[in-house]
């Protein structure tokens, strides 16, 4: 189903707007649509009977359920779900993992491809080769399938943020686990 509309908002709101979700002016309308997106489906959801949040906790991961469903860019980090929702970083973070863990049937593809994204750009031009992993998620589920594997090293952190050494039987064991070919 298509549904297109116009939102009439005035500059102030605009500024509020284009600082809250961190994009440029021009890009405000396809960042506010995805959210629309999401808000809709949250309608749908509650009028159709499938889901009614009976806490504002509940409430909060159904909304942040469909915003992470509604962007396939990329997942929300702790400091995006923060300004969002006007919550504390560790706020943020909590509400995060309690998405991810109480919804993984639903949140569980999204992860799988941001673990393919990190993937699929290695850097190989230094030693150990690092995987940059802006996503605490992401390093999780990439570091569970090592160390559930047993026998290979797990993901290091290096000297630069969000840059996580690996060695190679590592890469070839995550590569193998996503289906990607060396």
């Amino acid at each position: 189903m298509q549904i297109q509309f116009t939102l009439n908002v005035d500059q102030d709101r605009e500024d509020r707007l284009i600082r809250a979700i961190g994009c440029t002016k021009t890009a405000l309308p396809a960042e506010l649509s995805i959210y629309a997106k999401a808000a809709l489906s949250e309608y749908v959801d509650m009028f159709s009977g499938i889901t009614a949040p009976r806490t504002i906790g509940e409430m909060r991961e159904q909304r942040l359920l469909q915003i992470i469903l509604a962007d396939s860019r990329q997942l929300p980090t702790d400091r995006i779900v923060s300004q969002l929702f006007h919550l504390t970083r560790a706020q943020a973070r909590t509400l995060l993992r309690s998405v991810f863990e109480k919804r993984e049937f639903e949140t569980g593809e999204r992860l799988r491809q941001a673990c393919i994204d990190v993937l699929k750009n290695p850097d190989k031009t230094i030693d150990p080769i690092t995987l940059t992993i802006k996503d605490l998620r992401v390093y999780e589920a990439l570091d569970r399938v090592l160390s559930e594997r047993g026998d290979v090293p797990l993901l290091q952190r290096t000297d630069f943020a969000a840059k996580y050494g690996v060695d190679e039987n590592s890469l070839k064991v995550l590569l193998k686990h996503f289906g990607l070919s060396n």
